[in-house]
């Protein structure tokens, strides 16, 4: 059962990470409708601080998010019998909100 929710959840953002621009319309809410949805992040972020320097977290430059969701898809696919199935759900979900691609 888990492993058909991580498919059906995942596929959506492999086939953004695949094709560089996510077409679904259920961006817009996770984006905002005058934010550009489904556009990858053009723009530097950080959590904390008025700027990286000072910041307490740094996501990934915009120029290496791609790299970042590449290497997140073949996490996803990669066959890790180590690794309970929830497990790997949970690893799957705090790196995407780490890439923080949009």
């Amino acid at each position: 059962m888990v492993k058909i929710a991580l498919v059906v959840l995942w596929r959506p953002l492999c086939h953004c990470a695949s094709s560089g621009k996510c077409t679904s319309g259920c961006w817009i809410a996770v984006r905002g409708g005058t934010k550009s949805p489904g556009e990858f992040r053009t723009s530097q972020n950080w959590i904390g601080g008025t700027r990286p320097g000072n910041a307490m977290f740094v996501l990934p430059p915009p120029n290496e998010v791609m790299t970042c969701l590449g290497d997140w898809e073949r996490f996803i696919h990669e066959d890790t019998p180590s690794i309970p199935p929830l497990v790997k759900a949970g690893l799957i979900h705090v790196q995407f909100e780490t890439i923080h691609p949009f």
